[in-house]
């Protein structure tokens, strides 16, 4: 009866698979009002961030795309620098694809490398960059 007893007393522990853990992200736009519900899980990259808020949300996409578009435009001079000499920017990032880009890697945009990390995925993806990256004269990261 005792042995009987300690097998049903085991519990056996579950270690979690990083690469299956997910969650639902319900969003909803400030500018559009366009709903959608991320569902992200540990083995999604970068591009599969990128291509699911494309899809999801393609209104405010394009009109984020345009802003910074037009950012780029209105610039003084070309390492990111306002008029003023105030605002330098590497680049701009949707609130939401940052919050993504957290759950995969909290690390990614807040830890000790995240300039190099930043660096690394605006060269990647050139439509989120503000100002002329090769001289590096820029150090800001603004989320939207």
């Amino acid at each position: 009866m005792e042995d009987a007893m300690s097998e049903v007393g085991k519990i056996n522990s579950i270690v979690p698979d990083n690469t299956r853990f997910s969650i639902n992200m319900h969003y909803q736009s400030d500018t559009t009002k366009e709903f959608a519900t991320f569902r992200i899980n540990k083995a999604m990259t970068v591009e599969d961030v990128l291509g699911l808020y494309s899809r999801l949300c393609p209104i405010e996409c394009q009109i984020f795309l345009q802003e910074v578009e037009l950012a780029n435009k209105s610039l003084h001079r070309p390492g990111g620098m306002s008029s003023a000499g105030i605002i330098m920017t590497l680049g701009k990032v949707p609130s939401i694809v940052l919050m993504m880009m957290e759950f995969l890697d909290p690390e990614f945009f807040d830890g000790a490398e995240k300039l190099k990390n930043f660096r690394r995925f605006i060269r990647a993806y050139p439509k989120f960059s503000t100002g002329d990256h090769k001289r590096k004269l820029n150090t800001g990261v603004i989320i939207k």
